[in-house]
């Protein structure tokens, strides 16, 4: 794990912990749905209507198997190479996940601070990552050749601009 990431490697970590925040969001409303079903049916007295039940269950199902993924993806992300596994794993069991889901959001965002993003709740915005992923840019300069980083930063070199 290095102190300074690519610009690629910040992009690839802003993706990922904004891709788990939402299933954390996702799994949250699939699981009170659920839950008011079951409340509903008990209050009228009515049994629950087993397809509706059965959809929760695959949709929860497949939020967990992102979540597994991601968690996965995140863990290699941040260069937790072997402890990905073990992330992964624990993603499976419910009661076990959020707390490594809410640990691998917190290293993630301090990584993105690092980098002089500002992630909200749901991770950095698309147009400030654009944005700083345009500010990163390598490209030559016209005049002599040399590399420059950003849009309109003048050559290291020659001082030319553009």
């Amino acid at each position: 794990m290095s102190l300074t990431d690519s610009p690629e490697q910040v992009r690839r970590i802003a993706r990922l912990q904004r891709f788990l925040m939402q299933i954390e969001l996702a799994q949250f409303v699939a699981v009170g749905c659920s839950f008011a079903l079951e409340i509903r049916a008990e209050i009228t007295q009515t049994s629950v209507n087993s397809s509706a039940d059965a959809i929760l269950v695959m949709i929860i199902m497949a939020i967990g198997l992102a979540q597994f993924g991601t968690m996965f993806n995140l863990g290699r992300a941040l260069g937790h190479r072997n402890a990905a596994y073990l992330y992964a794993f624990v993603g499976i069991w419910g009661c076990l996940a959020l707390p490594v889901v809410l640990l691998l959001n917190h290293w993630a965002m301090g990584r993105l601070r690092r980098a002089g993003l500002q992630p909200g709740f749901l991770g950095v915005r698309h147009d400030d990552l654009e944005r700083y992923m345009a500010s990163h840019v390598v490209r030559s300069c016209s005049a002599c050749g040399e590399p420059v980083v950003g849009k309109s930063a003048a050559c290291p070199m020659c001082g030319a601009i553009g």
